[in-house]
């Protein structure tokens, strides 16, 4: 239980330095709707993968009846709040395989290992996505800036000191 805290001190950490920009006095007023959002984003993710763990009995085929939901209600949500954009042709199409190849794999797959693997592997893993959005920042349109390299390896420390002795 210590290592699980003292992990999670540097990923909350790295998360701060990240909302705040580096001068961990406070984050932006401005984003703040935006990461009460995203922190209740995680609080229902968490709620989610324990409550998935723990009832196995719940076939891994009902993520698709559980995103047909969740995709409704963004629809909902994004009329009620937001100003509609449509995609070109080309960006459709991309959409569409980034829907149906990665992410709904990486939705099955994580059931899957909930509910068959490693709990706690899996968690420590997760924690490196850090890491691969730290190298889409270096390869892509982006700048890697020295906040964000160390905002980086404090979170996947944190995950490697809180994950322990899993790797072996």
């Amino acid at each position: 239980m210590f290592r699980h805290i003292a992990g999670t001190l540097p990923g909350f950490a790295g998360v701060l330095l990240l909302a705040t920009g580096g001068t961990f006095i406070r984050p932006d007023s401005a984003y703040l709707t935006g990461n009460a959002v995203a922190f209740a984003a995680a609080l229902i993710w968490s709620s989610y993968s324990v409550a998935s763990s723990r009832l196995g009995s719940i076939q891994t085929d009902a993520i698709g009846a559980f995103s047909l939901v969740a995709g409704i209600l963004s629809a909902v949500a994004h009329t009620l709040f937001e100003t509609t954009a449509l995609p070109s042709t080309g960006e459709w199409l991309a959409l569409t395989a980034l829907g149906l190849g990665p992410s709904a794999g990486a939705f099955f797959l994580w059931d899957w290992g909930l509910k068959r693997a490693s709990v706690r592997a899996l968690g420590g893993i997760a924690y490196c996505a850090p890491l691969s959005i730290s190298l889409l920042i270096a390869l892509g349109p982006g700048s890697l800036t020295i906040i964000v390299a160390i905002a980086t390896v404090t979170i996947v420390g944190g995950a490697f000191l809180a994950a322990g002795d899993i790797f072996r």
